[in-house]
């Protein structure tokens, strides 16, 4: 019989990653070339698939980010349809957004 004990491991908590920093340094990562509208579209893209789901999570992030909110807001209303070949995401009732699949 195999007595092997996991008791010698120590566990150690990490802080969970930051969302936020991660969406940061991708933007960084865009340099010059990549328009507004496109950062913004990311963005929303970013939140959506992070879990930031309504429209007032999502402003905030981008807000937080350095993006216009107002900018942030037409796209995210430009963007939203149900048909996947022309929108990029969708809400549901109570205004929660996904991504198309």
């Amino acid at each position: 019989m195999n007595t092997r004990s996991a008791a010698h491991i120590k566990l150690t908590k990490q802080p969970a990653p930051n969302p936020i920093d991660g969406m940061r340094s991708m933007l960084e990562g865009f340099g010059p070339d990549v328009n507004k509208h496109d950062r913004a579209d990311v963005v929303i893209q970013a939140c959506i698939a992070q879990s930031y789901v309504t429209r007032s999570q999502i402003i905030d992030i981008a807000k937080q980010l350095g993006l216009n909110p107002a900018h942030v807001a037409i796209r995210l209303k430009a963007g939203t349809g149900r048909n996947p070949d022309g929108y990029m995401w969708h809400h549901d009732d109570e205004g929660q957004y996904s991504l198309h699949a």
